[in-house]
């Protein structure tokens, strides 16, 4: 601290401004500057207190002042230091505080670097504070208008020296006024009333972070601070951690904006012109890069709206269909895996249905054959077991015929959502050997013929559990983030082979795995849903990764959402909430069968 620090003592009523304009407070009267202790028979009220008079303002004078009153140890200073860290980029301001025998306030805000130190003047108020604000205020006018005159100000901040519920400042001084309370003194303070309660322009109540602590009730103080100041704006802030300063920087600014001082800042001489013209070239930076963002963000909508509903995709004719090109499908006998083989073999793919139950298999096979008049192959396995000589013998059937499309549908879930540390290894096993190995052995088996035809499709089933990961379904959400990666680095590897890999990110639909019955506008029958996917080839269609298509419309949509709209922690908590409710309701009903059983016995 510099020992230059302007001090202006409340004799010193006569000043110059530096710029030749010299004039006196001397000559007010007692009723104006005369240091008095006025009768109050009541704390006033919000709607009676004196206005702030705007017409006879001169802001060539003295620009709008921000008066902080409140008691020793309320966040006057911090309330201070946060509206010149939040202000100072934006407005030419100064601040001048009071303190009884010493410039530690400023000494505060110097050290803390709330503004350059030449635009901080304190003021030493000797034994009564509260006097230096109101009944005597020449000295905070002269430190005022000397600060304004040298930096040409926009807005001004003065900050009492310690006051009682009583004390208010002036309006000569102050254009608004905040009193600053903290809970520390109790949830009684805003009933007690006085002055600064009653007829401030803002009361904040600070602290409030510390209300637990000390047993404040903080809507006893909202009801009383209402009964005391009726439609008057109260603010309940923790200025330190920022909390509630938005609300408080509006509050002054719109008071600022509204009294016709911003109109005098066209006034401002060249210095603070080029800083004005600097600080726009910044805001007009910031405005395009924002502008630039939003925009982004309305071309990836618009491009997901186009692909879901206008978009074509690739022909599955550049796939073979209709030329005797087979298309094999895993997890083949329901649901969706069916579907896939029913439209693809009425497209005039022959079809290698791959599944577990050979009667199943079998009947899938004549209703294909006897429907659409193509050929069809059956093998059975269990990708449980990941049995090496079930995909060896598999492999013997690949080689046989050419292969277009590869859809790797097979799959299996968690029960019911389960913690981790609770699941089964059994599932757990299931999951990995069936999600990930067996998906991965069977690409293995029909990428060297795909490469040495230079041409293929391969549709990897994927699921919104692997976009946002889904406590509860660890294994199975990891399994499909795992397939969403590998697809795009396999996909990536193969396009200059003619491969086509397309991870299919699907949301929930009608299967007996979803234990979905009923369709809705997100969640649609196997059938349109295989429909969407096969038109789609090749089309991103909301998703925003590489080989990766989310072909149903509203779910593209959704995916859309979930990428631009809220961040990645809300998604997972959202989810997080879903599958614990979903847990709920299956272990219920896994009581009520096993209280059923008991019954029968």
């Amino acid at each position: 601290m510099t020992s230059d620090i302007c001090r202006f003592e409340s004799a010193s009523q006569l000043h110059d401004h530096g710029d030749g304009h010299v004039h006196s407070h001397a000559g007010h009267d007692a009723h104006e500057h005369g240091h008095t202790h006025e009768q109050m028979d009541s704390p006033g009220f919000y709607q009676d207190r004196p206005k702030a008079i705007y017409d006879k303002r001169d802001w060539s004078e003295r620009a709008f002042t921000v008066g902080i009153g409140g008691p020793v140890g309320s966040g006057k200073t911090a309330l201070m230091l946060a509206l010149c860290q939040r202000l100072r980029e934006t407005y030419s301001i100064a601040a001048v505080t009071n303190d009884i025998f010493t410039k530690e306030d400023t000494e505060f805000l110097v050290r803390h670097a709330a503004l350059p130190e030449e635009r901080i003047a304190a003021i030493e108020t000797g034994g009564c504070p509260h006097a230096a604000i109101r009944e005597d205020v020449s000295a905070n006018l002269n430190a005022l208008e000397t600060l304004h005159s040298k930096f040409n100000t926009q807005l001004l901040l003065i900050e009492s020296g310690g006051d009682n519920l009583a004390a208010n400042y002036s309006r000569e001084l102050a254009d608004y006024i905040i009193y600053v309370i903290d809970v520390a003194g109790g949830d009684k303070v805003p009933r007690k009333g006085g002055p600064g309660i009653t007829q401030s322009d803002l009361l904040i109540v600070n602290k409030t972070d510390l209300a637990h602590i000390v047993g404040a009730d903080l809507e006893v103080m909202a009801r009383d601070a209402k009964k005391m100041r009726g439609n008057g704006p109260t603010v309940f802030a923790q200025v330190k951690n920022g909390v509630g300063m938005d609300e408080i920087i509006s509050l002054i600014l719109g008071e600022w904006h509204a009294s016709g001082a911003r109109r005098h800042t066209r006034h401002l001489t060249y210095k603070h012109r080029s800083v004005n013209v600097d600080q726009k070239k910044d805001e007009n930076i910031f405005a395009a890069i924002g502008a630039a963002y939003i925009g982004y963000k309305v071309f990836t909508l618009l491009k997901t709206l186009f692909d879901v509903y206008v978009a074509p995709g690739i022909s599955l004719k550049k796939f073979g269909a209709g030329q005797g090109a087979w298309a094999v499908i895993t997890g083949a006998t329901d649901g969706i895996g069916k579907e896939f083989a029913l439209q693809l073999a009425k497209k005039k793919f022959n079809v290698f249905l791959i599944s577990r139950t050979a009667s199943k298999l079998e009947a899938v096979a004549e209703e294909i054959a006897s429907q659409y008049g193509v050929e069809t192959k059956c093998f059975a396995m269990d990708f449980t077991k990941g049995n090496p000589e079930d995909f060896s013998k598999v492999g013997e059937i690949l080689n046989s015929i050419r292969v277009g499309v590869l859809v790797n549908n097979v799959g299996v879930n968690h029960e019911i959502p389960t913690p981790f540390e609770e699941e089964d290894e059994t599932i757990i096993n299931n999951i990995v050997e069936v999600n990930i190995k067996g998906l991965m052995k069977m690409t293995k088996l029909v990428l060297p013929q795909m490469k040495t035809n230079r041409n293929g499709l391969i549709f990897n089933l994927g699921s919104f559990a692997g976009l946002v990961p889904t406590p509860y379904l660890s294994v199975y959400s990891a399994g499909k983030a795992f397939l969403s990666t590998w697809s795009q680095a396999l996909g990536t590897e193969v396009a200059k082979d003619g491969i086509v890999v397309e991870h299919v990110n699907t949301y929930f639909v009608v299967s007996a795995m979803s234990k979905i019955r009923k369709p809705t506008i997100l969640i649609p029958t196997a059938k349109n849903y295989v429909a969407s996917v096969l038109s789609k080839v090749g089309v991103a269609c909301g998703a925003n990764v590489p080989f990766t298509s989310t072909p149903y419309p509203t779910q593209g949509i959704v995916n859309w959402v979930i990428n631009n709209v809220f961040s990645h922690h809300f998604w997972v908590k959202h989810n997080d909430s879903i599958q614990k409710d979903i847990r709920k309701r299956a272990l219920r009903k896994r009581e009520r069968e096993q209280a059923a059983a008991l019954k029968t016995q």
